[in-house]
């Protein structure tokens, strides 16, 4: 009991952390993922907590209904971080952050020229392609 609790505490922790997204469809997403893990986390422990009791009779709609919904956690979860990386916040007013290569480019670059304005050989530097 206590580690679907846990389980389902550190699944939706991990997803949070997309809650500083601007863009609609992912805190919409976040809202239905994190709804998913929830529900799951307390259709799987009802059975335990009650014995047995709670699916009863109609068990096998209940198990297909888990299933269901845990599906849809799964997805949200593995869809939510990968859609995030892709779509640009409004807020930034749609700019992509710059990359990593790009600024080390511009500073080796920005090297080159300052030792061609002193005089000195940049030789030992790596050539650089833009």
């Amino acid at each position: 009991m206590l580690s679907i609790l846990a389980v389902s505490l550190a699944q939706a922790n991990l997803l949070l952390v997309l809650g500083e997204r601007l863009a609609s469809l992912i805190r919409w997403g976040l809202i239905v993922t994190v709804g998913a893990i929830a529900v799951v986390g307390v259709m799987a422990s009802l059975p335990i907590l009650t014995d047995g009791d709670i699916p009863g009779e109609f068990s096998d709609g209940y198990w297909r209904l888990l299933g269901v919904i845990a599906i849809v956690d799964v997805l949200g979860s593995i869809v939510l971080p990968i859609v995030s990386r892709f779509l640009r916040d409004p807020a930034a007013g749609g700019a992509l952050p710059p990359a990593a290569g790009a600024t080390a480019t511009a500073t080796a670059t920005q090297a080159v020229r300052e030792l061609l304005a002193r005089g000195q050989d940049p030789a030992p530097v790596s050539p650089i392609t833009e």
